[in-house]
């Protein structure tokens, strides 16, 4: 093992770490909100004791994934650590890129519901109840619990910072890492292999970018598309929800498409002009910075920093995103044997 190999391998170590610290303050979390649901039933009405009860979820979960961020630079005081991936510019293509992206991540989410069918995880998963009707404060607390919460504080663990961490060893290593951390992270069998494609994509987003903003409006608009869907089955009856989310659904897949098309014709003209630009820069003096220019190309794979090829897999599956990995696939196996128990018993 190479010092190289040893310095990535500590690296994923604190990575893990950081998400073992995640895992610890969510189940922490989940008790403590069942403690305060228990208590705060005695002090206020139903109304006040759900938005407070939603409310408190959220700052559990903003700091369940935040707190590990601030663990991960405690723990990487003596070793050179790269900066989080901020920025502080949205690229102006960023309307195509999420209606594309959209289209993708529902096509994901199709071939999701595929690879699961042959689990029954419905009941799992039950449409929430609302004994008093479907009121605007449900939708505006699914909005903040679902869609602005989730999007800004699972971008700055797992694209602000492991990806960041991730992408001196290379492009690859760095998207595919984050991205099955992600889906791990959710540790619901119903959507692994979803939230790992989303994954992709946005790690692609911040990379393209260099900045995390794209990101969490994608991630944003991504969830609100899911609230407002169901959203729609409480507000009228089930046939006119069908239709409208249908509706819904191909209008985002053909725009999607669309804006998908127009960006690979973008992305063609600009590696047609990067690759005339380089062959310009061939033809010039060596003093004019040829070799500057494919040093910076170079370090862009990752290839600089000497991690073995053969390591590149091995080195990642440290002990503690090992023991993540285990933890997590054991919940969501012991969700498919639970929702099995309950086909069973039904």
């Amino acid at each position: 093992m190479t010092e190289a190999d040893k310095k990535y391998r500590n690296l994923n170590n604190r990575i893990g770490a950081a998400l073992l610290i995640f895992l610890a303050f969510f189940t922490g979390g989940q008790i403590i909100q069942s403690e305060f649901d228990l208590l705060i039933e005695y002090f206020a009405s139903g109304k006040v004791s759900y938005i407070a009860s939603s409310l408190l979820w959220d700052v559990i979960y903003l700091c369940s994934f935040m707190l590990p961020v601030l663990f991960f630079y405690k723990i990487s005081k003596n070793h050179h650590t790269e900066k989080m991936i901020i920025g502080n510019r949205v690229s102006p293509l960023l309307p195509l890129i999420v209606l594309s992206a959209l289209a993708l991540n529902l096509v994901a989410s199709v071939i999701n519901a595929w690879l699961v069918s042959p689990f029954d995880l419905s009941s799992l998963y039950e449409n929430v109840t609302y004994p008093d009707g479907y009121h605007l404060y449900d939708f505006i607390l699914e909005v903040i619990g679902t869609a602005i919460v989730p999007a800004f504080c699972e971008e700055f663990l797992f694209r602000g910072l492991i990806l960041a961490c991730l992408l001196p060893y290379g492009k690859k290593t760095a998207v595919i890492g984050s991205a099955v951390l992600f889906g791990l992270m959710h540790q619901n069998p119903a959507q692994l292999f979803y939230t790992i494609v989303l994954g992709m994509v946005l790690a692609l987003i911040v990379i393209e970018s260099e900045s995390i903003w794209g990101a969490v409006i994608l991630h944003f608009v991504n969830n609100l598309f899911s609230v407002i869907m169901n959203a729609c089955y409480y507000v009228m009856p089930a046939d006119q929800a069908d239709f409208i989310t249908n509706l819904a659904v191909l209008a985002v897949l053909a725009v999607g498409f669309v804006c998908g098309a127009v960006l690979i014709v973008l992305r063609l003209k600009k590696n047609r002009k990067t690759k005339l630009t380089e062959d310009m820069m061939s033809r010039r003096n060596i003093n004019d910075g040829v070799f500057g220019y494919y040093e910076i190309a170079e370090a862009e794979t990752g290839n600089d920093f000497g991690v073995s090829k053969k390591y590149y897999v091995k080195g990642f599956f440290a002990p503690c995103i090992v023991v993540f990995t285990v933890l997590s696939v054991l919940s969501m196996v012991l969700l498919i044997i639970l929702a099995a128990l309950n086909g069973i018993v039904m």
